[in-house]
């Protein structure tokens, strides 16, 4: 560690654990593990080839630290070096030449065999060793290319491997012939890494290794070198972990009355005490209890100080992502503690929001969240302690003036003698919240310690502890809390029960022994995420499965691809969207009669009742003109269209493929692929359940960051079928009629007038894009902190509401084009316009804005403002409100409310303070990210700035002063019109092109698209008349041209250039019946040649010593300059490689 580097012995020719690829790369499973266990240490690998015979000299000459190279774990080997724990369960197989299959069937056959192995590898043991194979005639191979390369050659008959290494080497083509004779145990072996004898290195890489195979790292890398059936079988989980030391290693805090605490014997008692002995006794493990700081809890499980935090911890959002929860035990509060002698002056949370009421709670507590995150007490003076004592102690001396800590120590302390002159501030709501204890990320451990758990609260045992430290109140209101909502009940006990179709390739089903699928790897990632625990339960009786949900047998049922219609009103729904995809299947021998739809016309067709197929064959123009049939089992039409009873059969995409892939549909084949409607995929809750809230929520994250996708690939069959359809806003808003807006009441944007109406100018303009949309506007009011979240949601489709865009803001959210630049202003009483006339009078003054706005920024980065004494507000109305009453000085708000409140005869005392320099805001509507509703919204908003409707709105509202005007900046000016057009000639393969369906395509499209998600912005295309592409960016019909563009000298006097993304070169092509007539530049000084008008190939051919030579005529567009070559008009083209 001191080293800085980890010097790794490997032998670089094992695929797939350490090789060097045809790049000469060093890459491999091995390889990515040691760099990213190497990485968690904070230090570098330094890899370095070794003669395998002499390693152990190479560790104990400290040429090496370590080798780690499909190293097996032997007790021999135990006496010269330290190991790891294993990583891979290996076996042992043998190989032989396929010709020799029938002669070589079992270990006794190879009696007579000739064999090799490497030379001092435990292959070679086991050839030694073993009671048949010692009686082969053997020779040893130097290398392991040796042994394969000579039984290729006949030079034995067969050999003994690694079958890690043996099944990857005769999956190359030039060992096809090999094979490896399956049916033969002669061993497993383990993998592990051997460092010097006595190393306490092994310690810490066991540490992390445990680690990466707790968050999948570990999982992820073997899936990609295909090890995972031998890497599964070695995970080392944290139950195995802890289980195997017989010991649980419990962080607590030992002054938590009535939780942690010592007697007056110094004994440790207190019901998390009690209890993890409980739990601990019934595992047969013995609990240690250690004193930890409170600050680093997550350090000291991440560090594995400590296996789990069993010390009143309360269970929080924050807290989820770095740690694992069992199921809750307890119900708990907030309490803000006083002096007996302050209750008359603290009676509330507004008597506590003020600069000079100093507040403590102990540092990274949930007391301190709260205070934090409270809207009142986040006013008041913050003063951090280390220990409650020290704080309880604080207080009653007076240094502080309140305290925030958990109501039931609060509760124990206040009741004590020490603390009797304290009290709890009566009838304060901050928020309910629950213990758990907390363990590590991924950690397994809690499907134990939940199964024990559930066992104490059956007998009584957690009961009658609550009731011996007076807790029961506490302890039984568990079950109102998980019975508050169907999210309560299964966050709660850590754990969710998914019921599942019993060999429902490719969605669930077993694979020796192992429950596999796509559903099984989506949930068991999605939940993780979340948290909890998944069991699955196979349904052998599928028609009970909304019986088992009612009953709380299973908290969710996950079916792959259902239709939605056949559950009933007892189940809600969550999950994605995905194009149901229809397959027109038809029997092979009739290919030729039936070659396309057209040609299925009045030919019988079928499709099973009411499904999706059914609709689509009365909808499609060719397929409505055939007879139709519906009918009711999959199973039953496909054998009918074997039969011959019907030409052609509609089903599912998906179905279709697995049924043809099986065998017994392999006489069938699919015609075509119809895009019909779109279907849900996904979880089937309870009715009203709102887990389909926070499972939609993890959905929208994982199809965001990729994850979603890269589950998908594993899965060759759904790539087709799952085209997510979350971004595609537009689609969904046009079919439901209906936008959903989120808006916050502020003046004059959206607010309620006199009359009890929405009105305002963010109001009527959203109105008026509805009603172009062709859709209904529907508002709902919004808690402002949650926006992103109503957005990802999907409670909402946009937010319309004086929404500023920020660089923060757009890693959550897709803006429109700006409509508003506004500018932010102090709001100050008349009687003050000689005291604040600027910014730098403003230090002094008591300052409000709203929480988390733009203003608020404002206080808080500038030099002078962030003097003044801070109190944050609700909202604009709060705000003004306050100031208005004088509690406030100034308010830091937006010009157009500031403008709207001061000619509200109310606020008739107030008045603007404008040229402060506090910096702009510019307003958008807000989408998800990557939402397609912004293309067209924009394509309106433009209208109406053009069409002057825009203005005579902002008129009305006050706001003219503020409207949007284009900026000189080009970035601006795009980013801010929300979208970048770019030109294109739209032919160019593979850049940029038309595909056979006429949908754009090719890598500058893609690339476009990517770097447009990225900045937030749509990507609009329009094919332009290559000629007069310079014309088009002046006149800005175009921002950009991203068509394979060619920089030159010349063009750089016309366009500006990105950097350059693909290094391109000049070719000719012709015919190859002219190979032998044009081989170089000089013998095409009498062809006949095109190009691409006005191109850089064009140029070339102007410009070159020979070319300029010959007969030349341009072409249109490059289509044509290559059907003119094919046709023999010309003898070559210039063009781009």
């Amino acid at each position: 560690m001191s080293n800085g580097q980890m010097v790794i012995g490997i032998v670089g020719s094992i695929i797939p654990m350490n090789y060097y690829n045809e790049y000469g790369e060093l890459t491999g499973f091995e390889y990515d593990f040691a760099n990213e266990l190497c990485s968690r240490l904070g230090i570098d690998p330094l890899f370095r080839i070794i003669d395998w015979d002499k390693k152990e000299k190479e560790l104990q000459n400290k040429t090496i630290d370590c080798i780690w190279n499909s190293l097996t774990i032997t007790e021999q080997r135990r006496k010269n070096m330290a190991f790891t724990i294993p990583y891979v369960n290996n076996k042992q197989v043998i190989v032989i030449n396929k010709s020799n299959a029938s002669k070589y069937t079992n270990i006794k056959s190879l009696k007579s065999a000739k064999f090799t192995a490497l030379i001092g590898s435990t292959n070679e043991a086991t050839i030694k060793s073993n009671k048949f194979l010692s009686q082969a005639k053997y020779e040893p191979s130097d290398t392991i290319e040796q042994t394969f390369e000579n039984l290729r050659q006949g030079k034995c008959d067969a050999i003994v491997s690694d079958y890690v290494i043996a099944k990857s080497t005769i999956a190359k083509s030039i060992y096809s012939d090999l094979m490896i004779i399956k049916g033969i145990d002669i061993g497993h072996e383990e993998f592990g890494i051997g460092f010097r004898l006595n190393s306490d290195m092994t310690e810490k890489i066991n540490f992390i290794i445990m680690d990466m195979m707790v968050d999948n790292t570990l999982a992820t890398i073997a899936k990609k070198y295909d090890l995972t059936e031998l890497y599964v079988s070695a995970i080392k989980t944290d139950s195995n972990y802890i289980m195997n030391k017989k010991e649980l290693i419990i962080g607590i805090v030992d002054d938590r009355i009535p939780m942690n605490y010592y007697n007056n014997t110094s004994e440790l008692i207190g019901f998390d005490t009690e209890f993890a002995k409980a739990v601990c006794q019934k595992l047969n493990i013995t609990p240690k209890f250690k004193n930890i700081d409170w600050a680093n809890k997550e350090f000291e499980l991440k560090s594995r100080n400590i296996d789990c935090i069993w010390s009143s911890l309360s269970v929080t959002e924050q807290r989820r992502s770095t740690m694992k929860f069992s199921r809750i035990y307890m119900t708990n509060k907030q309490s803000i503690i006083i002096r007996n002698s302050d209750k008359s002056k603290y009676i509330n949370l507004y008597s506590l929001a003020d600069s000079g009421v100093k507040i403590s709670a102990v540092i990274s507590s949930t007391g301190e969240e709260v205070i934090k995150s409270n809207p009142y007490l986040i006013n008041a003076n913050l003063i951090e302690s280390s220990t409650i004592e020290e704080m309880l102690i604080e207080l009653k001396k007076g240094t502080y003036d309140a305290i925030v800590m958990d109501y039931t120590l609060a509760k124990a302390n206040v009741e004590s003698g020490e603390y009797s002159d304290l009290m709890i501030i009566p009838d304060i709501d901050l928020a309910n919240e629950t213990y758990a204890i907390g363990f590590r990320v991924g950690s397994d451990m809690t499907v134990k310690i939940n199964e024990k758990i559930k066992e104490l609260i059956a007998d009584n045992t957690l009961l009658n502890l609550a009731k011996k430290y007076g807790l029961t109140d506490l302890y039984e209101s568990v079950e109102t809390v998980t019975g508050i909502s169907d999210a309560a009940y299964i966050m709660g006990n850590g754990e969710i029960v998914i019921g599942i179709k019993e060999n429902n390739k490719p969605f669930s089903y077993e694979e020796e022994g192992v429950l596999i699928g796509f559903d099984v790897e989506l949930t068991s990632t999605l939940y993780k995420n979340l948290g909890i625990d998944v069991k699955y339960v196979v349904l052998k009786d599928w028609s009970k499965k909304e019986e088992k949900l009612i009953s709380k047998e299973i908290d969710c049922i996950m079916n792959g691809i259902m239709n939605t219609s056949d559950l009933t009103k007892n189940v809600k729904f969550g999950g994605v969207i995905i194009n149901n995809k229809q397959a027109v299947i038809i029997h092979r021998s009739n290919q030729l009669r039936y070659p396309n739809l057209e040609s299925l016309s009045g030919s019988k067709i079928a499709a099973i009742k009411d499904s999706t197929g059914a609709k689509v064959s009365k909808d499609n123009a060719f397929l409505k003109k055939a007879a139709l049939t519906e009918i009711n089992s999959q199973e039953n039409i496909m054998d009918l269209l074997v039969k011959g009873t019907y030409d052609a059969i509609i089903l599912d995409y998906l179905n279709a493929k697995n049924s043809i892939a099986t065998g017994n549909y392999s006489n069938l084949v699919i015609l075509e692929i119809i895009d019909a409607t779109y279907q849900e995929y996904g979880y089937s809750y309870r009715s009203g359940s709102d887990m389909v809230k926070i499972t939609n929520k993890e959905n929208m994250k994982m199809i965001s960051d990729g994850s979603y996708n890269n589950i998908v690939m594993n899965y060759p069959d759904l790539i087709d079928v799952f085209n997510l359809l979350d971004s595609r806003d537009y689609l969904n808003v046009i079919a439901s009629g209906r936008m959903n807006i989120g808006i916050s009441i502020k003046e004059p944007l959206n607010y309620i007038n006199n009359k009890n109406e929405l009105i305002g100018f963010d109001t009527e303009f959203a109105n008026e894009v509805s009603k172009r949309l062709g859709v209904e506007p529907v508002f709902h009011i919004i808690n402002w902190n949650e926006k992103e979240n109503e957005l990802l949601l999907k409670d909402v489709d946009c937010i319309w509401s004086g929404l500023t865009v920020t660089e923060e803001r757009r890693e959550k959210m897709k803006f429109s084009r700006v409509y508003v630049h506004n500018r932010r202003v102090a709001l100050i009483h008349k009687s003050d316009a000689n005291k604040y006339k600027n910014i730098e009078s403003l230090s002094k003054a008591k300052l409000s804005a709203v929480i988390g706005s733009t203003g608020e920024q404002a206080i808080k980065s500038n030099s002078y403002l962030k003097k003044a004494n801070y109190i944050g507000s609700v909202s604009n109305t709060e705000a003004i409100n306050q100031l208005n009453k004088g509690k406030y000085d100034a308010v830091i708000i937006d010009y157009s409310i500031a403008k709207s409140a001061t000619k509200n005869k109310e606020y008739a005392d107030l008045m603007i303070v404008d040229n402060l320099d506090l910096g702009d805001d510019e307003y958008a509507v807000g989408f998800r990210i990557n939402s397609d509703l912004t293309v067209k919204i924009n394509e309106i908003i433009q209208d109406l700035f053009e069409e002057k409707w825009i203005n005579n709105i902002a008129d009305k509202y006050g706001m003219s002063d503020v409207l949007f005007k284009n900026t000189d900046s080009d970035a601006k000016y795009i980013m801010n019109n929300g979208q970048i057009v770019i030109g294109i000639e739209g032919s160019i393969i593979p850049m940029s092109y038309y595909n056979e369906y006429g949908e754009l395509t090719g890598f500058d499209y893609d690339f476009a698209n990517e770097v447009c998600s990225r900045l937030g912005i749509d990507p609009i295309f329009r094919v332009i008349d290559w000629d007069k592409k310079e014309k088009e960016l002046q006149n800005k019909t175009i921002d950009c041209i991203w068509n394979s563009l060619t920089i030159t000298e010349q063009r750089r006097k016309s366009m500006k250039f990105s950097i350059p993304y693909v290094t391109n070169k000049q070719a000719i092509v012709i015919n190859k019946s002219n190979a032998s007539k044009y081989t170089n530049l000089e013998s095409l000084k009498s062809a006949k040649i095109t190009a691409l008008i006005g191109s850089s190939n064009e140029a070339i051919i102007k410009s070159n010593k020979y070319l300029s030579q010959a007969k030349y005529e341009a072409s249109g567009t490059i289509e044509l300059s290559f059907e003119n070559l094919k046709q023999g008009k010309f003898d070559a083209t210039v063009t781009d490689f």
